[in-house]
């Protein structure tokens, strides 16, 4: 009977100790985590009202409120006339409080519910009558809210976190181009020779309330040149699959898909394709992100991002270095990609410090065509010296290098070449160069 009662004891020892693990903080405080003046979008829908909140938290709590924490508040218009008489405030003198009838804050508390740490004070704001009022553009509307008691714990001690201007900031729900969504409309599109493939561009609602809305997009040509002067992309070469989108409320994320063609399309040109919203079925489009422009380009197959490492042996001081450096290899024709030859900062890698050797080789560029084989573990390469790009010609000398095996592995997408040129004192400069896709 000892031994049970003993084991009672225990039990109720353990229970009053993870009791205690659990208990509040012991200097919890109320407040407005926004507090002060802060400014909140509302929504201009048709009609009715939009309904917002304002939090309140309890800091200082392990696991929420033990028990039930009403925080009172009230309407404080005096708020109003301290921050505009605050001329260290940002918007000192510029803030009026939003008449009564524009809004309605429900009841005089709320309740920081039994194991939660927040409450939210409800406002409810009629569109209409807010839409009525004389608006500035240099005035801020406000509801300004005081919070008064708190039946458990105290209120923050700084009175200044128990206060707040929440403004508003009226405006009309939105359609837009999500890829538009920093007023960049320019998005990139390389379309792979002798392909057809679809790009998806999702077309986003700000401020949506739920319902059935269809939003259009057209292709416009003329709008071009107002983001980008190039070339049109033809029609001949896309085709708009679904010409509207439907939107059920604001979290709806419907797309715009195009399919590109690669037919009609030149390499080394650049062409551009303008999408615009031009209608919807409630609402409106974003005027500054209403449209998108695709910037189309023709690449093949071999046009990839590569990892490369080489060696590089330079016989004027019979010495040898290596490097590695990432590549981006671009089309030049159907079976000839471009690339720039490798170089560390400004210099070509290997090259000597010598006047006339370092910089001279400096962003050059060549071009590798591609001749398939029987083996795919090893296409056949011809080098071909830029001698339309100015200043960024190849070197006179370029050449692949005799003796050397040179290859592009299909299977691993990876190229082999081995190619040299000489310095400004007639010395070969060697390299070797691995290059895998990414």
């Amino acid at each position: 009977m000892k031994k049970l009662i003993y084991i009672f004891l225990l039990f109720a020892a353990f229970a009053c100790n993870n009791e205690t693990v659990e208990k509040d903080n012991d200097n919890p405080l109320v407040y407005i985590p926004r507090y002060g003046f802060s400014l909140n979008e509302i929504w201009a829908l048709d009609g009715g009202t939009d309904s917002h909140y304002l939090n309140v938290y309890c800091s200082g709590l392990f696991s929420g409120a033990s028990n039930e924490i009403e925080v009172g508040y009230q309407i404080d218009p005096s708020l109003v006339t301290a921050y505009n008489d605050d001329i260290t405030q940002q918007y000192s003198g510029q803030v009026k409080e939003l008449p009564a009838d524009c809004y309605r804050v429900t009841g005089t508390s709320a309740k920081i519910l039994k194991g939660e740490t927040a409450a939210k004070i409800p406002i409810e704001f009629d569109i209409a009558k807010i839409k009525a009022l004389e608006h500035k553009a240099d005035e801020y509307y406000v509801v300004p809210i005081r919070l008064t008691s708190t039946s458990k714990y105290n209120l923050h001690n700084d009175e200044n976190y128990t206060n707040a201007l929440y403004a508003i900031n009226l405006k009309e729900p939105l359609f837009y181009f999500y890829n538009n969504r920093n007023g960049q409309a320019t998005q990139d599109c390389k379309v792979i020779y002798g392909s057809e493939q679809v790009m998806r561009y999702m077309v986003v609602g700000t401020g949506i309330p739920e319902g059935s809305y269809t939003v259009s997009v057209e292709y416009t040509p003329d709008l071009l040149d107002k983001y980008e002067s190039g070339t049109v992309l033809p029609e001949s070469a896309f085709e708009i699959i679904n010409s509207s989108v439907v939107f059920e409320n604001e979290h709806s994320t419907p797309n715009l898909e195009v399919k590109f063609k690669a037919d009609g399309l030149e390499y080394n040109n650049t062409y551009y394709l303008p999408l615009t919203i031009t209608s919807t079925s409630a609402y409106q489009a974003d005027e500054s992100r209403s449209t998108l422009v695709v910037k189309v380009q023709l690449k093949n197959e071999y046009e990839k991002t590569y990892s490369s490492s080489f060696t590089i042996f330079n016989s004027r001081w019979t010495r040898t270095a290596t490097y590695s450096a990432s590549k981006s290899i671009t089309s030049y024709d159907n079976d000839i990609i471009e690339m720039m030859i490798i170089k560390t900062g400004k210099t070509i890698a290997g090259a000597t410090s010598q006047t006339g050797t370092s910089s001279t080789f400096a962003n050059k560029y060549m071009r590798i065509k591609i001749i398939p084989t029987d083996d795919p573990t090893h296409y056949d390469i011809e080098l071909i010296k830029v001698e339309d790009l100015g200043s960024k010609n190849s070197p006179a000398t370029l050449e692949l290098t005799p003796g050397q095996d040179s290859y592009y592995n299909y299977n691993r997408e990876e190229l082999v070449i081995n190619y040299r040129f000489q310095d400004s004192k007639g010395y070969w400069m060697e390299v070797t160069e691995v290059a895998t896709a990414r």
